[in-house]
């Protein structure tokens, strides 16, 4: 015969109470899961709304007049765009305004970009669809060459057919390895390294220097389906899509400068990645604070919960805790067999609701990067452990709360008033 402990008592009764602890434990596990996802989704989007902006390390893109009025819709809808530098706009301008922006006091660099298409003809070499094809200038790029992670063999000049691949698009590159790729709209191309991990587009993109792109126009036509086709035929040579400014640290406010370029620029766009950045983060913000939110009403929620269902546990089991008061239980032991009942059930519940985020999180982070457009990199290893624990704890907490008063009640019944009034 099993020794009788609390610890054993409390199994039991949660054995013989399968309904209700399976009830408890839902709404602990739906409070605990929604905590969970909501602080997992704040963190990750905001950590890659930063990290795209600093990968991006430009603090103004000039692009043309015509996208002005998608300004708004790009910042709240289409993050990943704008911290890539590229824009779907059948508009372009020419490459030679970039002398007149690098003349502006104040600004430090200037590099062209030059967003060409979005490729779904990877064929079997290519497990994903819907790559952006980027142009870049070698010479006066300060992006996308500190983003390579592994070494490659510098040349000057830059070949025209050696690419950089995003994050998503290739396995991890060796030091100086090449691959050779297959044909992008039937112009051959070799890659010769691998971004760093962003979360933003630039992980499903392909960068090819500008002059690369030029010449491959002629074959994009006749290969490209005929949207891209279309698109692909406006562009000349010397046209680029935007550019990238750094602006120097000493110098007065970016956004000063920024009005400085668009008086010398006539007829172009100037958007600050800082304002970007900040209104981002507020929509973010906004958005799921409102998640958080109602986690912890359900948290609350889920205490009363606990609360009202041990008060009823506690009047049905009079007789039994009068029966183990006259056995010689003290009201102590009596107090910790109530609590361990509804800790060990929330406890249950918050793990299942750990659970049930993170594999919610596997799927929503590629929602939002793909569907969604926008950023998400996963938090880092500490903030994560800390998360769970503070998760698991308030799974917990919902069971000592909830359980406190009906355990303190049935503590201070007297055995025989305890078994007289439970017959």
């Amino acid at each position: 015969m099993k020794k009788i402990t609390i610890f054993n008592l409390a199994r039991q009764n949660i054995k013989r109470r399968i309904f209700r602890n399976l009830m408890i434990i839902l709404t602990v596990g739906l409070a605990i899961g929604t905590l969970f996802t909501a602080s997992m989704l704040l963190k990750g989007v905001s950590t890659g709304i930063r990290e795209g902006a600093n990968s991006l390390g430009a603090d103004l893109m000039v692009m043309p007049q015509s996208v002005e009025g998608n300004v708004k819709a790009l910042l709240t809808g289409e993050a990943d765009s704008m911290l890539m530098g590229g824009l779907e706009t059948g508009d372009f301008m020419s490459i030679d305004l970039m002398e007149t922006i690098a003349a502006v006091n104040g600004v430090e660099a200037v590099s062209p970009q030059l967003y060409m298409a979005t490729w779904d003809e990877g064929g079997a070499c290519c497990r994903l669809a819907n790559v952006n094809i980027v142009g870049f200038d070698p010479k006066t790029d300060f992006i996308i060459g500190r983003l390579v992670e592994n070494k490659y063999e510098h040349k000057d000049p830059f070949p025209k057919n050696n690419i950089f691949l995003g994050y998503h698009l290739t396995v991890e590159m060796e030091d100086y390895e090449v691959i050779q790729l297959w044909k992008v709209y039937g112009y051959n191309f070799k890659a010769i390294g691998r971004l760093k991990k962003t979360g933003t587009a630039l992980d499903m993109s392909m960068f090819i220097p500008i002059d690369g792109c030029y010449a491959m126009i002629g074959t994009a036509v006749k290969n490209a389906v005929p949207e891209a086709a279309e698109k692909i035929s406006k562009i000349k040579k010397g046209m680029v899509s935007s550019f990238l400014v750094k602006v120097n640290p000493l110098a007065v406010n970016p956004k000063e400068i920024g009005v400085e370029i668009k008086g010398v620029v006539q007829g172009m766009t100037v958007i600050s990645t800082a304002e970007m950045l900040t209104r981002l983060q507020r929509q973010l913000h906004g958005t799921v604070k409102s998640l958080i939110y109602s986690g912890l009403i359900v948290w609350v929620m889920s205490i009363l919960v606990v609360g009202a269902i041990f008060s009823v546990v506690v009047n049905e089991r009079k007789r039994e805790i009068g029966l183990l008061r006259a056995m010689g239980f003290r009201r102590l032991s009596v107090f910790k067999l109530v609590m361990y009942e509804s800790t060990l059930v929330t406890g249950l519940g918050g793990f299942l609701g750990l659970v049930a985020g993170l594999g919610l999180m596997s799927f929503i982070s590629g929602f939002f990067l793909e569907s969604m457009k926008m950023p998400f990199l996963w938090p880092s290893y500490y903030f994560f452990g800390v998360l769970i624990v503070i998760c698991l704890v308030a799974g917990v907490a919902s069971g000592i709360f909830g359980a406190l008063y009906p355990a303190a009640r049935c503590s201070t019944m007297e055995p025989l008033a305890a078994i007289r009034t439970g017959e």
